[in-house]
């Protein structure tokens, strides 16, 4: 569909996507070529350049646009003048007056302008701010301090005269590395001293990175430096350009337990030597890796852990890993998990920009949208000169019942008068008052059911804020970025299409029966069922199945009636008891009736088995009873092996001793017990893969119903694949080309006849537009459209 019937008959906010994607379209064409008219309508002319910024969002690419043909050119051209008219009739009818509209337009801008500016003066800056940090990485030491974010006056104080006593002593030539363990709230600081390693953008909380990455090496910080987690005192050891990724492999030695002995390290270390030496004698490191290494996660890929950044291992295994070159192995590095060898096979820079882009946004957003977003709020506020009365917010927050919520009905009237009309918000000479902002925050759908809690207002008085900054913020944003109104002109003429269309054609298509029933009998060689076939198919679990499936309908039976065996037979448990003789492993009469039954069952689906437990007496004379036992299971598997061929490796026979001492059940049937087989089928399952398919299709639609085209009436297929599994079909009859019955055409008429009908009004329409502005169009230049400029 052509960006122009997009935005005909498209809804608003699809509309809003279309436009914001396709903004930066430029047109290739000079000057004066862009400057030539290819069509008028009425009094409005079409430019060259306007046609082919229209093409280029329709098609997308320049390469394809500049290869259209003189008849794609003109076919477009011709979508583009009745957009045009449609669009100017929309104008002269004044519907971007209506209120309904106006109402639309408005909330649609406040919305663009808050995603047009974040993205503009937020997420785009930040992002290649992002990425232009991480082409450095950074070494620093602190000592922090606790300080809580709502931390009294008191504390404050107290912290603050700490870090700067330290601060004081450390450019007195104090050891950092002493006041950092004596002082340090770093839980790791006994472990580091302080050190921080290596670092670069988006990896520490912004406050503490933008105060290091100002730094140059062995200085330290003037100031503390207040984060979410306290006061930090900074010294910067290093910096130094990023390594970027490199590619690595380990074989790891893992130590028994979390705290090993020194035998522990030393059996550990042995076997890394080993290994060792066996790389410096030649063996390959991913062979080493896969038969030794003690890392589940990358030794059956020869030790691979991919490629990495810095800090994606710990601390000890990252700095001897970014010191090896490519097909450098190093020494043996120990960590708290054991001992590792690496081996780097690539390394490679920074990815370019563009190519390191979507990873930035995603961490952008993870780590610096909030901080810089705020900071951009803060400079919108002052922009828009906004200031809000909290003393009022403070006296309408308690105000309301705050067992009540915003679905309650009437809530904004729970506010008292003398407080409702007080101005909450200011911008500049302008107020907004208290009542107005509970308006506001009424008609947003995310506060639809908020608790009436003193929380819950502030909340409230935030967001809506927020918005009105924006809203105030777009009424001059044209001045600093044109392109915003190109965008708002093309959401505009979005609804306003979609709006005139509703009005001339889409409200105006009349349904009934009568009018369907005339169109259907009018236009009967448009609803035709093609060669069609009525067949059932069947898919078996595998192909000896389906081959003993054929069989049985080869000797008579329906392919019903075998689903229904098949469904009898599985639903019957097959459970078999084989007695013995007393105190002999010789099988009864019974014994072997059973087995007969049970071999007939097993030769049914090759991939069932057998399953027996011989149970024997261990409360007196253990021994002879084992060994009676132990003779009964050869009897029973020669029995199945020799007379009735069953394969030795589909039967297993367990022997279970049981005493009688714990046995529950009676004396008489612990004998019963002791002098039986119990058996059991396992495995088995249905021979069909779901249920039998009875279908009518065209005979077209498949393998099956080409296979069921291919029988006479009533016969069935030989098996064949069909989505994975061997299938057979049936031919029950055949449905030959043919009319559909108006039943038959059901919603199809009702669609057809609805888009004829608007067809046929907007022909009209149109016509009746081209009398009321007349169209001249220059086909000819057209040739020139994407013409490279000189």
């Amino acid at each position: 569909m052509h960006f122009l019937q997009k935005l005909a008959f498209a809804r608003p906010l699809y509309v809003a996507s279309c436009v914001m994607a396709c903004l930066a379209v430029l047109s290739g064409c000079s000057p004066k070529q862009g400057e030539l008219t290819v069509a008028t309508i009425g009094n409005d002319a079409v430019t060259l350049q306007e046609y082919e910024n229209l093409y280029l969002k329709s098609v997308g690419s320049r390469d394809q646009a500049a290869a259209a043909t003189q008849e794609e050119r003109e076919r477009f051209l011709d979508l583009l003048t009745k957009f045009k008219l449609k669009l100017t009739d929309a104008y002269d009818q004044k519907l971007d007056r209506l209120p309904e509209i106006r109402q639309e337009i408005e909330q649609y801008k406040g919305s663009l302008v808050a995603s047009f500016l974040t993205e503009r003066e937020v997420n785009a800056p930040g992002v290649r701010k992002m990425y232009e940090s991480r082409k450095t990485e950074v070494r620093a030491s602190h000592i922090l301090l606790n300080l809580a974010p709502n931390a009294s006056a008191e504390d404050s104080a107290k912290a603050y005269t700490l870090a700067y006593e330290l601060i004081g002593k450390l450019r007195a030539g104090a050891s950092f590395e002493s006041l950092a363990v004596a002082h340090s709230n770093d839980p790791s600081v006994a472990q580091n001293k302080g050190d921080l390693y290596y670092f670069t953008g988006g990896q520490m909380v912004p406050e503490f990175e933008e105060a290091a990455f100002a730094m140059k090496p062995g200085e330290i910080s003037s100031k503390p430096v207040r984060t979410a987690y306290g006061l930090h005192i900074i010294k910067l050891v290093d910096r130094r350009p990023s390594p970027g990724e490199i590619k690595c492999s380990h074989i790891m030695i893992r130590f028994d337990k979390q705290d090993p002995t020194p035998e522990d390290t030393l059996a550990a270390y042995e076997k890394i030597r080993a290994i060792q030496d066996s790389l410096k004698q030649g063996v390959d490191f991913a062979e080493l890796a896969i038969r030794n290494s003690q890392d589940p996660g990358s030794a059956p890929r020869g030790g691979d852990l991919g490629w990495f950044s810095r800090r994606r291992w710990i601390q000890s295994f990252d700095e001897v890993a970014f010191t090896l070159k490519p097909g450098q192995v190093s020494n043996i590095v120990r960590t708290i998990y054991g001992y590792h060898l690496i081996k780097c096979y690539d390394a490679r820079p920074m990815k370019p920009f563009e190519e390191a882009k979507k990873d930035m946004q995603q961490l952008f957003q993870q780590t610096r949208f909030q901080s810089e977003y705020n900071k951009f709020l803060d400079r919108l506020k002052k922009q828009v000169q906004y200031s809000r009365n909290d003393s009022i917010l403070n006296l309408l927050a308690v105000s309301f019942d705050s067992t009540k919520t915003t679905r309650d009905s009437g809530w904004t009237a729970m506010a008292p008068s003398e407080l409702a009309s007080q101005p909450l918000f200011r911008f500049g000479q302008r107020t907004i008052s208290a009542d107005s902002m509970l308006k506001l925050a009424a008609a947003r759908p995310d506060m639809g059911s908020m608790p009436l809690t003193a929380n819950s207002i502030r909340m409230m008085a935030d967001k809506v804020g927020e918005q009105l900054i924006f809203q105030v913020r777009g009424e001059t944003i044209e001045k600093d970025y044109p392109e915003f109104a190109k965008i708002m002109k093309e959401y505009v003429d979005g609804i306003l299409l979609y709006q005139i269309e509703q009005d001339r054609v889409w409200g105006r298509v009349t349904v009934n029966d009568s009018l369907l029933q005339a169109y259907f009998e009018n236009n009967r060689d448009k609803f035709m069922w093609p060669d069609r076939v009525d067949f059932t198919s069947a898919q078996a679990v595998n192909d000896s199945l389906a081959h003993l499936i054929a069989e049985k309908l080869k000797a008579g039976m329906t392919l019903e009636q075998v689903f229904a065996e098949d469904s009898a037979r599985t639903r019957v448990p097959s459970k078999y008891q084989i007695t013995f003789a007393k105190n002999s492993a010789a099988l009864t009469t019974a014994a072997r009736k059973a087995l007969g039954s049970l071999a007939k069952e097993l030769k049914y689906d090759p991939s069932w088995n057998v399953m027996f437990i011989i149970q024997y007496d261990t409360s007196t004379r253990k021994i002879p009873n084992e060994r009676l036992a132990a003779k009964r299971r050869d009897a029973l598997k020669t029995a199945l092996t020799k007379s009735y061929a069953i394969a030795e490796d589909r039967i297993t026979i367990s022997l279970r001793g049981v005493s009688r001492d714990t046995a529950k059940a009676k004396q008489e049937e612990m004998e019963g017990l002791f002098n039986r087989a119990d058996g059991e089928i396992t495995g088995k399952r249905s021979w069909f893969v779901g249920a039998l398919e009875k279908q009518i299709q065209p005979v077209t639609t498949d393998e099956r119903t080409a296979k069921a085209d291919s029988l006479q009436e009533g016969q069935y297929s030989a098996p064949f694949l069909y989505r994975g599994y061997p299938t057979i079909v049936r031919l029950n009859k055949r449905d030959p080309l043919r009319h559909k019955t108006y039943e038959e055409a059901g919603t199809e008429v009702s669609s057809a006849f609805q888009e004829y009908e608007s067809k046929r009004l907007e022909n009209e329409w149109l016509e009746s537009l081209r009398k009321k502005y007349p169209v001249v169009v220059y086909k000819e230049r057209l040739k020139h459209a994407f013409a490279r400029a000189e």
